[in-house]
């Protein structure tokens, strides 16, 4: 399936890959890391983050406080967002 990652959402990312970075070395890039997997185990099944809104899906990451909001059409995945549940 196709995988949209809009501008908003790619900022989002990369915030919260300096602020990792910030609080410890190589944090960054465990949280990147953890975002790939997501959006892959996500891409696999689009269903698989709660409905959100009506329309969009919420999917809460394991190994950070982060939720994953995105929109699963019927070709592609639009990722929305990336907010921390904690900061």
């Amino acid at each position: 399936m196709k995988i949209e990652i809009i501008p908003e959402a790619q900022d989002d990312i990369l915030n919260g890959m300096f602020w990792y970075e910030s609080q410890k070395a190589d944090l960054g890039i465990a949280f990147f890391s953890e975002i790939e997997h997501n959006l892959s185990v996500i891409s696999q099944n689009p269903l698989l983050g709660r409905e959100f809104r009506s329309k969009f899906r919420r999917f809460v990451m394991k190994k950070f406080p982060f939720c994953i909001y995105y929109l699963a059409e019927s070709e592609k995945i639009v990722f929305l967002g990336f907010r921390s549940e904690e900061r």
